[in-house]
């Protein structure tokens, strides 16, 4: 059989078959650099002071001890920031407080009750399938003053304290009773997505030979780096960049889903 060689320091011999070899590549996929966040901001609450019902008159108090960053700031909403960590003129109901600091962030739920009168809290929730509407809430109530409805974002009021068929999310729940006393919670439905799924979805797709697999920054073999970028991971992956066209590596949509399912948990490892 004819071959032909090549000589560039060692013959490299081949026959008229030309075997190719694909060794995947996306070497332009480097994800910007994040900032490790362990022990950035120690978000601590202070003082609360309860309101009355009808009445904006509680208050939240919290502090970062353990920042000297001139740029600290706080937030009850996650828009509106200030240096200092109070909040005042609060209506009861549950509130989660923002601290950032260095590129890095940190919250903290956080209630005001009423001094007397309606109480609300958050009795139960069970998570729902990814993608599925299979999710619930209950509801606890104490010192309401006769008939308590129960309002879940701007829907219906209903007599029944438990909300089913929800999708995995973030609700706003409006309690009331008779004399009017109103409170405001928010409870979020995760899904059942978990860590392990995801590690393996990465592992099997992005940490490959060419790409985050140590000779493409960050390596996605460790598992904190995945935790680190689940933002990054997301968006890329949602928008099909990540695995890249070059790699000739692709995720599912159930895949796809799962990660931004999962994101949208938190991104617990």
């Amino acid at each position: 059989m004819e071959r032909f060689c090549v000589n560039s320091g060692l013959a490299i011999c081949t026959s008229f078959l030309l075997i190719l070899f694909i060794i995947p590549s996306c070497t332009y996929d480097s994800l910007e650099f994040q900032p490790d966040c362990t022990g950035e901001i120690e978000l601590e609450l202070i003082e609360v002071q309860a309101s009355s019902c009808n009445q904006n008159a509680g208050s939240i108090k919290v502090a970062v001890n353990n920042s000297t960053d001139p740029d600290l700031s706080f937030s009850i909403d996650g828009v509106n920031f200030q240096p200092e960590g109070e909040f005042t003129a609060l209506p009861a109901g549950t509130y989660t407080i923002t601290a950032t600091s260095n590129g890095c962030e940190e919250t903290l739920d956080v209630q005001v009750e009423n001094a007397a009168g309606l109480n609300a809290s958050i009795a139960g929730v069970v998570p729902a399938d990814c993608g599925g509407t299979n999710g619930s809430i209950e509801i606890a109530v104490e010192n309401a003053n006769g008939a308590v409805e129960y309002k879940l974002d701007n829907g219906t009021p209903q007599s029944s304290n438990v909300f089913n068929g929800l999708a995995p999310g973030t609700y706003t729940l409006s309690i009331s009773d008779d004399a009017g006393c109103e409170v405001s919670l928010e409870a979020t439905i995760n899904s059942k997505v978990e860590f392990a799924n995801i590690e393996l979805i990465i592992n099997s797709s992005c940490a490959i030979s060419g790409c985050h697999a140590g000779n493409v920054s960050p390596d996605f073999r460790v598992k904190d780096n995945i935790l680190n970028n689940a933002n990054r991971i997301k968006a890329r992956t949602s928008a099909r960049s990540m695995p890249p066209s070059s790699s000739s590596v692709s995720l599912t949509t159930e895949e796809i889903e799962s990660i931004s399912c999962w994101v949208n948990d938190g991104a617990q490892g």
